[in-house]
């Protein structure tokens, strides 16, 4: 009799710890929903209306503006994981703010929702996305948090002061996942080589069980990984197209200086005495060019037909340089680096390159220009 009552007691605990996980999740997206509608309208700019810029015909150039502000959600994913990848270079998972993150990608989410909600609003599937990666991307974290502040924490004051050859692995992984993300998608990442490579570790340990903990948690953790990027793999296989590689962007004509400096930019045709139509690279190759043409002095006039753009910069607490037609959105504290801060800012695409200059005068980091 007492067998049946206590395989009883571990399903309820089961499902009580899968309700609170799911509703981690249900709960931001009820919010954002209900609370994050009111419209944030697009800002003014003292030029506009003064510059007569030619039409486009090309079929490729336009694109959804609402696009530069519903890609953040995922860099944030980005820079949540490099921050944890630098955190533990001082620190153990224990102390890592988990729940600070969640929030933070919450919030500046709600500001991007009311920006779609004020002017085009994205597709139906796009909004579906960010709610996926979202839910997905808190699950994750309160899991962790819930194991690394209770176990976790349990064997890391077994162990002591001195890191376990699994700790240093993690650790390494963590850095390098980070790094992986700038460039390729989560779910390519070599999950079941680092399963391999964690399993494989002989050097002499400071605590053999904290050793093994690591290496329960950290298998349940990518073995956990290797299954859903299989599932996304293949879901994206069947359904999506491949995502353009470039951009169309109108500009002042430029310089014979900046296209011998940059060979990424293809010169399409002139548009006028005034204006050419480039193409350009997305994803962070556009920030490369365009924080270099802001640099030396280029003009972007418009980006795909639009004239607002989503940028992000690094920079340390109290107010951003003051720059026209630069307005800020959403800030978050830099756990990995103390004093300092992520914030979004809302730009005019002709003050691009103003406020790249302004910015790294003032000792910021224009981090990421947000293409559509």
């Amino acid at each position: 009799m007492p067998e049946p009552k206590k395989k009883r007691r571990w399903l309820k605990r089961i499902a009580i710890v899968l309700a609170l996980i799911a509703l981690v999740g249900i709960v931001p997206v009820a919010l954002v929903e209900s609370q994050c509608r009111t419209p944030i309208a697009a800002q003014q700019s003292a030029q506009q209306g003064l510059r007569t810029l030619p039409l486009i015909k090309e079929a490729a150039y336009p694109r959804n503006e609402a696009w530069t502000y519903f890609t953040f959600p995922e860099w944030y994913i980005v820079y949540s994981f490099e921050d944890f990848g630098k955190f533990l270079d001082g620190k153990s998972e224990s102390s890592f703010p988990y729940f600070q993150h969640i929030s933070g990608f919450w919030k500046s989410f709600c500001t991007i929702n009311r920006i779609g909600a004020g002017r085009h609003e994205p597709l139906g599937e796009v909004k579906t996305m960010v709610y996926v990666i979202g839910v997905s991307y808190t699950a994750e974290l309160a899991v962790k948090a819930a194991y690394e502040n209770t176990i976790g924490r349990l064997f890391e004051w077994i162990r002591g002061s001195q890191p376990t050859p699994e700790d240093i692995y993690a650790r390494k992984v963590a850095q390098e996942y980070a790094a992986f993300l700038y460039t390729v998608p989560w779910y390519k990442f070599p999950f079941g080589e680092k399963l391999k490579g964690l399993w494989s570790l002989s050097e002499k340990t400071p605590s053999h069980l904290r050793s093994i903990e690591r290496k329960l948690a950290l298998s349940a953790d990518y073995g956990f990984k290797i299954g859903y990027a299989w599932l996304i793999a293949k879901a994206l296989d069947a359904s999506s197209d491949p995502a353009p590689q470039d951009i169309m962007v109108i500009v002042d004509n430029l310089s014979r200086d900046s296209y011998q400096k940059e060979q990424r930019i293809k010169r399409w045709r002139a548009l006028d005495s005034a204006h050419e139509l480039i193409v350009i690279p997305r994803y962070k190759a556009f920030t490369d060019i365009v924080k270099q043409l802001g640099r030396d002095g280029e003009i972007i006039a418009e980006i795909g037909g639009n004239d607002d753009i989503l940028m992000t910069a690094v920079l340390k607490d109290g107010a951003a340089p003051k720059v026209e037609g630069v307005r800020e959105l959403f800030s978050q504290p830099l756990v990995s680096k103390p004093g300092f801060r992520r914030a979004g800012f809302d730009v005019k695409v002709p003050q691009m390159g103003e406020a790249v200059r302004e910015f790294e005068k003032a000792g910021a980091d224009v981090e990421h220009f947000y293409d559509y």
